[in-house]
C-alpha cells in the first residue's frame, strides 16, 4: 500500500530536481525518511514514514 505514496513523493523529488538519478532520488527518501519501530530497515515498517517535505 506504501507504493503509490513513495512513487508520488519520488515523482515530487524529480520534478525539483529533473537531472537526479534514481539512486539519488532513492537516497533521497530513505535519508528523509522517519524511522519507524526498530531502527534501520525492518520487515513491519520498511524504512519508515515517507516525507514529502
Amino acid at each position: 500500500m506504501a507504493a503509490p505514496f513513495v512513487s508520488g513523493v519520488a515523482a515530487l523529488i524529480k520534478s525539483k530536481s529533473s537531472s537526479m538519478t534514481p539512486e539519488e532520488i532513492r537516497d533521497a527518501l530513505t535519508y528523509n525518511a522517519v524511522d519507524l519501530g526498530e531502527a534501520g530497515r525492518d520487515s513491519v515498517y520498511g524504512f519508515g514514514l515517507v516525507q514529502a517535505g
